[in-house]
């Protein structure tokens, strides 16, 4: 998992050891439980750090498209963010079973 969140935060075949750092102090301050959480919360992470990345450019943008392509990254990316979220404080059984009806 290491070698695949060091992966997330490379920048141009760099890594950037304080965005990995930073996720990993992420994962351990969610404190997961099981496999299962420790994914999760990994996940939260890198899109986390990719939301503040668009953030970034939406403040920055030239022009209409660009904006327009910012705004809907960001947006989708912090509503998976608090998916996890939702997932992790509801527990894995109960999440699975309010979920059970688009089957």
């Amino acid at each position: 998992m290491v070698i695949q969140l060091a992966n997330a935060s490379s920048h141009d075949q760099e890594l950037d050891e304080r965005g990995l750092n930073f996720m990993l102090s992420v994962i351990k301050g969610i404190e997961p439980r099981d496999q299962l959480e420790s994914i999760l919360a990994a996940q939260m992470a890198a899109v986390h750090v990719a939301s503040m990345t668009f953030a970034r450019r939406l403040g920055s943008v030239g022009n209409i498209p660009q904006q327009d392509s910012a705004e809907r990254a960001f947006n989708k990316l912090t509503r998976t963010c608090l998916s996890g979220k939702i997932f992790l404080d509801c527990g894995a059984f109960r999440c699975r079973h309010l979920t059970d009806w688009r089957s």
